[in-house]
Order: C-alpha cells, then structure tokens, then sequence
C-alpha cells in the first residue's frame, strides 16, 4: 500500500485537514455534529422533490389478476446480467464481487433467481437495499461550502 500511495504523489509531509465548512450564512463550522447538519439540510434540498411520490401500497399477489401480473425473471435473464458484469470491479457493502457471482453454477443461479422473484413478488425490499451512503468530493482544492462538493452515493 505504501508504494501505491507513494506513486500516487501522497508526501509525508501532507496532513490531513480538519474538516470545515460554512453554513448558509457564510459562517465556519468545524464541529462534527454542525457539520453534519450543514450537510443534511443540504442534501435534503438538493434532493428534496416538490411532489415526493407517495408510498406505494402494493396489493397481496392472490388479489392480482394474472393478467396484470408482470413475467417472473427467467434465470436466463439473470445468468445473461451476470455475465456482462465486468471483471475485477470493486465491490459494494454486500462484498460479493461480480467475479464470485462468475462462479455461482447453476445451483447458485437458481438460488439467486428464487430470491430476486421473492423480492418481485412481494414487494418488500431489505432494509439495506433501501439506504445509501454519500460521498462528497471536492471540485474545488478550498471547498469551503457544500456546493463547492459533488456528492456520489452507494448502497449500503
């Protein structure tokens, strides 16, 4: 790790900055829990929609028509996804890299498929598929306000 780091042009000489940032009256902060709070307030408006959707009550599959029922996915489907996932790529909280999903064999395809129906059918999506962690880079060398961030987010 120390060569890569070293070739990436990190000099021991370099710190690490306290993290500091102004809140919407041009105003410092430094203390983590502040913050945070400047960051949510502003995440929460950026992503914040005029008209969020409301939650979607999904009805029991037995009172579905079958003809408004979508197609189960086909193991096909999800053997063909898999594939063309791409190799060597870093993984998410799941820590299962696409190269082991490579190896799963028809018996972990099936497996796979059965549990990407369940969701489908019922509805109801774990917890953590639902929540993401954000990630704010700077654009700028001094960033000192939010905006001067661009935030990238991952499913955690």
């Amino acid at each position: 790790m120390y060569v890569k780091a070293k070739e990436l042009g990190w000099k021991e000489t370099q710190v690490i900055q306290n993290i500091c940032i102004e809140d919407s009256q041009g105003n410092r902060r430094v203390d983590q829990r502040q913050v945070l709070k400047i960051w949510e307030n502003y995440v929460t408006e950026l992503y914040d929609r005029p008209n969020p959707p409301e939650t979607l009550e999904v009805e029991p599959e037995e009172e579905v028509d079958k003809d408004e029922k979508g197609p189960y996915i086909l193991q096909s489907e999800v053997e063909k996804a898999i594939k063309e996932m791409k190799n060597r790529k870093t993984t998410g909280d799941d820590d299962v890299p696409g190269d082991v999903l490579k190896l799963l064999g028809e018996g972990g395809l099936k497996i796979l498929t059965k549990l990407i129906n369940t969701l489908y059918e019922t509805g109801e999506w774990p917890k953590d598929f639902t929540e993401v962690t954000m990630i704010a880079l700077k654009k700028e060398t001094q960033a000192r306000k939010c905006s001067d961030h661009r935030t990238i987010s991952f499913n955690v």
